[in-house]
């Protein structure tokens, strides 16, 4: 293929890649990569910037990835030259904005995006992707306001924006505009304004549904329900954010919903949901606290951390986090509450503490019963043990000797069923050994072939299997690190309860194993009735 051939199929690929990426088709990322390969060997410096920024957006909006595509906004910044043209040049610089706003590195965010948008101001003329990405480079800069609170800053942003969006008919930007100008009045308590804009975008049919303004807009008509103590307009709004969440199926976006509702049911005092909302919002946090901010992760560990009425790990939490002074005001009012609370609570604090030692002495009294409860157990286990082993040594002793003596006189199968119970009564007093070791709390764990053990269960359930028609099979088992006698107990009991209990004419008993990152799974499955579900 020429190097013009080339360049064609390159272009080609693009144009459905845009296609694919404007459905959010997964395929779109796989397309992208290949075709990169391609633009990387005939080095076509704005093939591969736009390639790159494709790959961004992937990893954001595909599978909210925004370290990765932060990295590819990066790659493609890295690809510019001298001929890349003034329309790639701004979409790189716009993207490297956005990249930087998604991870909440607000300083970096200002950079590119301040960049982007005097690079467009001094261009002589602007094509109207040019000018498409400078409106929305100021809108983004407004966002960016917003998170660092330049309350005046953003208003004056998007108060340009929305002119615009309205002049040129833009319903996107409009959409856009709208959330935010909703979220502005949020944040500067005006409500009814608040509720106002956000009503708008709830109610614009234009746009994608359901779609993350909708989440913002039902998140935080909630949240106002909630400051005016409107609870069950609160919840309804709350749990309408979180559904278009699940949705949308953006794990992280799920985090405010989650610390929102554990907020609601922490104040309505359902303990229960509370706890439960409580588990997922730190699960949430451990696993996305790097992409927020340091007020934002803050706030919002303080805020579970009061919830949970732990005051001293609260002010370490504060200590900890390297707050600027300025930012301090944001967990004040959350301390204040808080400690007046706590004021009230310190006379039942007193009498619970008195309950609690009573409580302890209690418990005291009973680790010393259970102590010598154990002493006793472990005498007579070693008793038990030695009574049993010392009958079994003579059968293994005179079934030994019969085995010498009639060796000459017995037939195959007769030798085979003496062999048995020599083998059996040995392997009867290494069990009972074993299970004193463990009486004296000792382990004997040793590497165990699991297949031997199933293969020794199907000797010793051989009469079982007989009489029942069934059948034992196994694929070959890992080795494992055990106690060989507890995990033959194990897999006997599960194996001869499933051929028991089974009702069938020729039972089946079947043992397999999974192999997991960190263990080995072993299941046991039988063709009988099984447990009923409310039994489980």
């Amino acid at each position: 293929m020429t190097l013009q051939e080339k360049t064609i199929h390159i272009a080609q690929a693009i144009e459905e890649l845009n296609k694919l990426m404007a459905a959010r088709d997964p395929r779109a990322e796989t397309l992208a990569i290949a075709t990169l390969q391609q633009a990387l060997e005939i080095q076509h410096p704005n093939f591969i910037a736009e390639l790159y920024l494709n790959l961004s957006t992937a990893s954001r909006l595909l599978h909210f990835d925004y370290m990765k595509g932060l990295e590819y906004a990066h790659l493609a910044y890295d690809s510019l030259t001298e001929a890349s043209s003034a329309d790639m040049r701004m979409q790189v610089l716009y993207n490297m904005g956005l990249s930087y706003s998604s991870i909440n590195q607000h300083a970096k965010a200002h950079h590119y995006t301040l960049e982007a948008i005097y690079f467009a101001e001094t261009l002589p003329e602007r094509s109207s992707d040019i000018q498409e990405y400078y409106r929305t480079s100021i809108f983004n800069l407004s966002e960016i306001y917003d998170k660092l609170g330049l309350r005046a800053l953003q208003k004056d942003m998007l108060d340009q924006c929305y002119q615009w969006a309205q002049d040129e008919q833009d319903a996107l930007l409009t959409y856009h505009c709208r959330s935010s100008l909703g979220l502005y009045y949020f944040k500067t308590e005006q409500p009814e304004q608040a509720h106002l804009y956000f009503d708008r975008v709830l109610a614009d049919t234009s746009q994608p549904m359901p779609n993350e303004l909708m989440a913002i807009a039902c998140h935080h008509k909630g949240l106002l329900y909630m400051q005016a103590h409107e609870w069950t307009l609160a919840k309804e709004w709350l749990q309408k954010g979180l559904s278009i969440r699940n949705t949308i199926g953006n794990e992280y976006r799920k985090l405010p919903s989650y610390f929102a509702l554990t907020q609601y049911y922490y104040h309505t005092g359902e303990r229960t949901e509370a706890e439960q909302h409580y588990a997922e919002t730190q699960r949430l946090l451990r696993k996305y606290g790097a992409q927020l901010d340091t007020v934002q992760r803050t706030e919002m560990t303080v805020e579970l951390l009061l919830l949970q009425e732990d005051y001293k790990q609260a002010m370490a939490e504060i200590k900890n986090s390297k707050l600027r002074l300025s930012d301090l005001s944001m967990v004040a009012s959350l301390l204040h509450e808080s400690f007046s609370l706590e004021r009230e609570k310190q006379q039942q604090v007193s009498e619970q503490a008195e309950n609690l030692r009573h409580i302890n002495s209690e418990m005291n009294a009973r680790a010393r019963q259970l102590e010598s409860t154990n002493q006793d157990l472990s005498a007579y286990a070693h008793t038990t043990s030695h009574d049993l082993r010392e009958p079994l040594r003579m059968v293994s002793t005179y079934m030994q000797m019969l085995e010498t003596k009639l060796t000459d006189k017995l037939n195959a199968e007769e030798k085979m069923f003496l062999h048995f119970a020599v083998d059996g009564s040995k392997r009867m007093d290494e069990m009972i050994t074993r299970m004193l070791d463990s009486a004296k709390g000792k382990s004997a764990q040793k590497p165990v072939q699991l297949s031997a053990v199933l293969s020794q269960v199907k000797i010793n359930l051989q009469k079982l299997i007989q009489d029942k028609n069934a059948g034992v099979s196994f694929e070959s088992l890992p080795m494992v690190i055990g106690d060989e006698v507890q995990l033959m107990q194990v897999f006997q009991n599960l194996v001869s309860n499933a051929i028991k209990y089974n009702n069938s004419a020729t039972p089946t008993v079947e043992v397999s194993c999974t192999k997991t990152p960190q263990h080995y799974l072993i299941a046991v499955a039988d063709n009988g009735v099984g447990i009923p579900e409310a039994e489980r």
